[in-house]
Order: structure tokens, then sequence, then C-alpha cells
């Protein structure tokens, strides 16, 4: 063991651009010693390109600074195991229980998306478009105003990634691979043996 570090049960790390380490609301340096705490948020959602880093607990989502202080915090049922996702713009989409929230890097709502069940982690397109998958069996593609583009029936599936030439590819729970259009059609499926 090179080092140990207390942190929140549950908190992915994520390694800055200077090499720090950012966990369940600390920031350790490389060497193991601690740079800063951050107030609020038990585990990390992001770092934004801006350098704020964005932690989540169960109920809000925060913002804080390069030294740790907390510039906002937004009230939201994000489920702090999901991670948001950052646009090139600074938006934030947050996903939560029948809900994707679109946030401004400020903190303030810009829209959000309904559905019946558990928002994933979302894809965001070259083009600004958002791909959010829900438990409810749909993968959903949505502009970047809050309006649904098209959804795609796969099953209950896990968070979408988006290829170089905008393929989709999204694996749901019934053991099928799926790649998809931009335009919401299918491309193939690929079926895997097993339960």
């Amino acid at each position: 063991v090179k080092w140990t570090h207390l942190v929140y049960l549950g908190a992915t790390p994520i390694v800055g651009d200077d090499g720090i380490i950012y966990s369940g609301g600390v920031a350790v340096n490389p060497d193991g010693t601690l740079n800063k705490t951050y107030s609020g948020g038990r585990s990390l959602a992001a770092i934004g390109s801006n350098g704020i880093v964005y932690s989540a607990s169960k109920g809000f989502l925060y913002a804080s600074d390069s030294d740790g202080s907390e510039l906002w915090n937004f009230e939201v049922d994000i489920n702090p195991e999901l991670g948001i996702s950052i646009a090139q713009d600074g938006t934030l989409y947050v996903p939560s229980e029948f809900w994707l929230y679109a946030l401004t890097s400020e903190g303030e709502l810009k829209w959000r998306f309904a559905s019946a069940s558990l928002a994933n982690s979302a894809a965001i397109g070259n083009d600004g478009t958002v791909y959010v998958s829900f438990d409810d069996s749909k993968l959903y593609a949505i502009n970047p105003d809050g309006t649904e583009k098209w959804h795609f029936d796969g099953g209950r599936s896990q968070s979408p990634v988006i290829a170089e030439d905008g393929t989709l590819y999204i694996g749901s729970y019934n053991n099928t691979l799926f790649a998809i259009n931009p335009d919401g059609t299918e491309k193939w499926r690929y079926q895997a043996s097993g339960s």
C-alpha cells in the first residue's frame, strides 16, 4: 500500500489535470497528503473544465471552487453512484429518479425531462443532443432545449456511449448490445448467451 485516505464509502475517485485525486468530498495530492476538503457532497460527480468540482449527496448537487469553498447547491434526488455529464457549453446533465435535469454552470435550472423511472448517466453528442436511458426500458434522444427528438425501446439498459461517427452503443439487461444510428434507427444488435 502506497498510502490510504479515509473517504466516504462508494465514492469513485477522479484525477484532475493537475494530478490531484478527488473522491468523497476530499482532494488528495498524488503523494497521499490531504490537499483540501469540499463542503457537502459525499460522492464526486465531475470536474468541470473551469476547475469547478461537482459532488453529490442524497438530495443535493454541490459546486465548489478550487479552494474547496461551496459556490452553490441544487436540491435534486441525484443518485451519488451515477455521474453527471457536462456539455461543452458548461450545461450539467444530472440523472435522478423520474427526471433528467439540465442545469447551468451557475446552478440554475434550464429544463427537466420526465420519465417513469430512474435516469442513468447521459451521453452528449457533438450537436448537443443528449442521450439518456431510463429504467422504463427506453433510450431517449433529447434536443438541447429539453424536447424529445426520438426514443428507442431496447429493454432496460445501461448508460449509452457514442462513437466518433455518432453511432450509439448501449447494453441491455437482457444480454443484448445495440448499435443505434443518430436518427434513432437500429443499426444492429448482438444477443449474447447466458443468464
